[in-house]
């Protein structure tokens, strides 16, 4: 049984991981709506980056975006197990 779970039962598993993922970017791209898209990147490339960029340094800081400031609680829980996610290593390299 373990010489299934660990052979062909695994390259199955991940073959289907890799199938589904690329079946998910493809549906997902088939289903933009190019006219949709409000930001004008050629034309206003400066403006697209600069807001991009102050988009991403708001997301990194606790309460640097509005809806993080309309849900303490949940701000707080996202970054406390961000962080211990990332900690968690460093404390148990140390075993």
């Amino acid at each position: 049984m373990y010489q299934f779970v660990t052979g062909p039962l695994l390259w199955l598993s991940f073959a289907i991981f890799v199938v589904g993922c690329i079946v998910r970017v493809i549906r997902y791209i088939r289903g933009l709506d190019w006219q949709a898209d409000r930001v004008a990147y050629t034309v206003h490339f400066s403006y697209g980056m600069k807001g991009a960029i102050r988009s991403i340094a708001f997301w990194l800081f606790p309460f640097g975006t509005r809806s993080w400031r309309n849900n303490p609680v949940f701000t707080v829980v996202f970054f406390v197990f961000h962080i211990g996610l990332l900690v968690t290593p460093v404390f148990l390299l140390a075993f």
